[in-house]
C-alpha cells in the first residue's frame, strides 16, 4: 500500500514571511516583504531596459499592476487620509515655461496621448510613481496607513496604463 508523502515546504525565510503575512496579517504588511520589494526592483529594471522589447516591458508592468492590486483590495475599502495642509505650505504650481522645459514631462504627454501604453511606461513619470511607491515600502518609518495610501494610489495610477485597448501590440514605430 502506498502511502503518500508529506513534502515539506522549502524556501527562504523571505518566503515563509510573505506566506504568513499574506494569509494571517494584513495587506499591507505583505506588501513590505522581499518577494513584493524584489519584484518592483526587477520592474524598475525591465522598464529601464531598452533592449527590452516594448511588449514585454509592459507584459511585466501588467503582470506587477495584477499581484499589486490584488494585495491592494483590501486598502480600496479603507478611508484613505489625505494630506494635511499646514499654514505656510506652499504649492508648486508649475508655469508654462518650466513644462516646455521638462523633457521627461513632454515625453510622457506625447507617449501617452500619441503613442502607446508600450511606450508611456518606461517615461521618468511612471518609473518615478514605482520608485516613490519602493522607497515608502522600504522605509521602516512610514506608517502602516501611509503605506496603503501610496499603494492604491499607485495601483490606481498604474492600473490606467494596463487597461487600454492595444493590451498585446506594441505601437508601429516610424
Amino acid at each position: 500500500m502506498n502511502t503518500p508523502t508529506q513534502q515539506t515546504a522549502t524556501g527562504s525565510p523571505e518566503a515563509t514571511w510573505f506566506a504568513s503575512e499574506w494569509l494571517r496579517s494584513t495587506t499591507v504588511r505583505a506588501v513590505r516583504t522581499a518577494p513584493i520589494i524584489a519584484m518592483l526592483q526587477e520592474l524598475l529594471r525591465v522598464l529601464r531596459d531598452e533592449q527590452i522589447p516594448d511588449d514585454e516591458a509592459y507584459t511585466s508592468l501588467r503582470r506587477a499592476v495584477r499581484l499589486l492590486a490584488v494585495l491592494d483590495a483590501e486598502t480600496g475599502t479603507r478611508k484613505t487620509r489625505e494630506r494635511v495642509e499646514y499654514p505656510g505650505d506652499r504649492i508648486y504650481v508649475p508655469t508654462p515655461e518650466d513644462v516646455a522645459r521638462s523633457a521627461d514631462s513632454n515625453r510622457f504627454a506625447i507617449h501617452w496621448l500619441r503613442g502607446s501604453p508600450h511606450a508611456a511606461i518606461r517615461t521618468t513619470p511612471i518609473i518615478k510613481v514605482i520608485e516613490e511607491l519602493l522607497d515608502t515600502l522600504l522605509d521602516q518609518f512610514t506608517p502602516a496607513q501611509d503605506v496603503q495610501t501610496s499603494l492604491h494610489r499607485a495601483v490606481r495610477l498604474l492600473t490606467v496604463f494596463t487597461t487600454d485597448g492595444q493590451r498585446n501590440r506594441p505601437h508601429p514605430t516610424k
